[in-house]
Order: C-alpha cells, then sequence, then structure tokens
C-alpha cells in the first residue's frame, strides 16, 4: 500500500511540472512577452506598423483589409488576444497539439513566418525523428496532427529545424539580420516554461 501511494505522489510531481495538454491563455503570454505591449513602426520591419505582434499587413490579410495605422494604434490586448486565437492558434493547428512547449513554439513561428512554413517544419521533424511519412504541404490536417502527437521527439527537435530556416536561407529570410536576437528568443523559449504550466 506505501508503494502504491509512493508511485501516485511520483506520478503527480511529473504531471506537475509537464505539460500534457496546450492552453491557449499560457501559449498567449509567452508570445505577448516577445512581441511586447507597445506600438512600433520599424522601418526595418516589411510589416509596417505593429502591436502586440500584429503588423498593419498582417491585420489586413488577416482580419480586415481595410485596417490602417490608426487601426494598430488602438487595438488593445483583449482585441489582439481574441484575434490570435481565432485566427491563428485555432486556424492552423497550434490548438490541436498536446504538447504545450510544442504548441507554443508552434504558434510563435507562425506569427513570425506565416503558418506554412513552420507547419512544414513540424511535419519534416516528424518524419525525420519518427519516421512517419507525412506530405510536407504546410497544412496540419487530422493525419499530420496524429503524427505529431505521437512523436514526443518532434517536440524537442522542432526549434532546432526552425532555427536551420534563418540560418540556412538567410536571403529568404532578411529579417534575421536585424532581429536575430529577438527571433532566437521566440525559437529557443525554454525558460518560459513556467509560464506555460502556469493556472
Amino acid at each position: 500500500m506505501v508503494r502504491f501511494w509512493l508511485l501516485m505522489v511520483f506520478s503527480l510531481c511529473i504531471i506537475c511540472t509537464t505539460c500534457y495538454s496546450s492552453r491557449y491563455d499560457p501559449a498567449f503570454n509567452v508570445l505577448i512577452k516577445y512581441e511586447g505591449n507597445t506600438y512600433h513602426n520599424n522601418p526595418k520591419d516589411p510589416g509596417g506598423p505593429t502591436k502586440f505582434g500584429w503588423t498593419l499587413q498582417s491585420y489586413r490579410s488577416t482580419v480586415s483589409q481595410n485596417a490602417t495605422k490608426t487601426t494598430i494604434q488602438n487595438l488593445t490586448k483583449s482585441k489582439a488576444k481574441e484575434l490570435y486565437k481565432k485566427y491563428w492558434w485555432k486556424k492552423y493547428g497550434a490548438s490541436k497539439i498536446k504538447d504545450q512547449e510544442l504548441a507554443t513554439s508552434l504558434l510563435l513561428a507562425q506569427v513570425n513566418m506565416g503558418p506554412s512554413n513552420p507547419n512544414r517544419v513540424i511535419q519534416d521533424a516528424t518524419n525525420d525523428l519518427c519516421d512517419y511519412n507525412l506530405d510536407m504541404d504546410g497544412i496540419l490536417g487530422s493525419v499530420s496532427i496524429k503524427a505529431i502527437n505521437h512523436c514526443s521527439r518532434a517536440a524537442e527537435g522542432f526549434p532546432y529545424y526552425l532555427h536551420m530556416i534563418f540560418t540556412d536561407n538567410p536571403q529568404a529570410y532578411t529579417v534575421w539580420d536585424w532581429a536575430k536576437k529577438g527571433l532566437r528568443n521566440r525559437i529557443f523559449h525554454f525558460e518560459d516554461r513556467e509560464i506555460l504550466c502556469s493556472d
């Protein structure tokens, strides 16, 4: 009986220190940690005026073609959170990933790179690391989601595969030249585990 309860306590400790199902709130908190809360308009950023990570370019292509600089300036945090959940978290597959760290990494990458390339990267990592044969089409359908959720190595390998996209193809992502540090922080956000596993 003592052994049984020791095993129960040990199991609960594992559950408390590991994220088993992805949740949106902690993922959003990590996203905002890196994207920031203030409005800015960096001339080097091709997306234009930005607030809470929403650029004018992405807002127009995703939410409203009629958006203006004022739309971004007046964007509230609660509205940004609502839009990320609707147009990114639920739409492109991150919400269906069970591993919280992987789901968050995927969300951050999708927001920064667009959904297709990060989705292809996680498909590639799952194929390589767990011997699947997923179509690398950048669409996380039911087959891809099931494979990713059964491949624990994919969560560990995804940041490194993603990093290679930038370092091996700098000409394809010119933003790497001036935003290298920030992008690395988003890719390797292991220090955010406390945020991700918090209530």
